[in-house]
């Protein structure tokens, strides 16, 4: 959103060096925090007029197919749902096997301690997961992500393997 220019090119021997997920110099369209597995292409859209620089008042969750032809990619993205709750550009997503983890502030509280949580969301349905956070040592790392596991560094423990169907009942995606 800095004057403009945030966003994504993409290149390929054939078309070269072109915008795939763009708006040169309009500051109310910003994308970010952009991850793929090869597979899948997960990313941030914020929109709206920014209050500050990358501060927009709408941050929406996208996925794709992996392409790098932005009429490919822009005819078949899906909306995943809000994600005003997301480290939305300063944190990447982590994609995975149909799933797409990012650190979130869902129930961060920094004054008891309580630093960010991950969210987990399954890219075909948009279902999510919250593994809530409850060290005191700051946010969860995100290192891998699995068909079977998710796997995270926590503050003063190292690293932790999380069965992803050891999760419960998700929560449906928000609109």
């Amino acid at each position: 959103g800095a004057a403009g220019i945030s966003g994504y090119h993409s290149w390929s021997p054939t078309a070269g060096l072109r915008p795939l997920l763009r708006a040169p110099g309009d500051i109310t369209k910003a994308w970010g925090a952009l991850d793929s597995d090869g597979r899948d292409i997960v990313w941030t859209y914020g929109e709206g007029q920014p209050t500050d620089e990358y501060e927009y008042p709408k941050f929406t969750a996208y996925t794709a197919p992996w392409t790098t032809d932005p009429a490919e990619l822009a005819s078949k993205m899906r909306s995943l749902g809000d994600n005003t709750y997301g480290a939305h550009f300063g944190t990447k997503f982590l994609v995975g096997c149909g799933f797409a983890a990012q650190n979130t502030s869902v129930g961060a509280d920094v004054k008891k301690g309580i630093y960010a949580s991950v969210e987990l969301i399954r890219l075909s349905t948009g279902e999510r997961w919250i593994v809530k956070n409850n060290s005191k040592y700051g946010a969860l790392d995100l290192y891998a992500l699995t068909c079977e596991h998710l796997y995270v560094g926590v503050p003063g423990v190292k690293h932790v393997r999380i069965r992803l169907d050891s999760l419960g009942p998700s929560t449906p995606a928000p609109l």
